[in-house]
């Protein structure tokens, strides 16, 4: 497993998840994106993607779903049923 660390999020299509790090532009090859960033609700890239009617299976869990209510024992149970889903 690798972390990166101050990662920002660019798109997400065929290739898989592109990124930028350090002001680089990089790219992970894969064919699931799970992401668990923060305690804010950041959902611009999930709306993004419904709006532009994306075939990419979407969830949307935790605090980005319901920030108002941020739960941690939600929000792990949840990512742990959205990634056995996979």
């Amino acid at each position: 497993m690798n972390i990166v660390a101050g990662a920002q999020y660019a798109r997400i299509d065929d290739q898989g998840l592109h990124y930028l790090h350090e002001d680089k532009p990089a790219l992970l090859e894969v064919d699931n994106v799970v992401l668990c960033t923060g305690q804010q609700s950041v959902r611009a890239l999930y709306d993004e993607l419904v709006e532009l009617g994306s075939s990419v299976k979407l969830s949307l869990i935790g605090g980005a779903q319901r920030a108002e209510e941020l739960d941690a024992l939600r929000a792990i149970d949840q990512g742990t049923r959205t990634a056995l889903a996979l």
